[in-house]
């Protein structure tokens, strides 16, 4: 089972990813973005690279990811 990114096809479903906001991607890419792995700048994406934050929460929510409560939306958790 895999699951598709913006980035490549990566192994496994994930269950959270992390939020970055207004950082440099992986992909050299300015922006807000979601992302799994242990840093921003290296972590595989989930989403596009967005350069405003909030189309980065309306394609999180058009594609089944959600905030995770008390994380101050830093944690984002598959729900479809």
């Amino acid at each position: 089972m895999s699951y598709e990114s913006s980035f490549r096809t990566i192994p496994g479903p994930p269950i959270t990813a992390h939020f970055a906001q207004q950082c440099t991607a992986s992909t050299g890419e300015l922006g807000s973005y979601l992302y799994v792995g242990d840093h921003p700048r290296t972590g595989d994406l989930i989403s596009p690279v967005f350069p405003d934050t909030v189309d980065l929460f309306r394609w999180a929510a058009d594609n089944g990811w959600a905030p995770r409560p008390g994380t101050f939306a830093s944690i984002y958790d598959r729900v479809k």
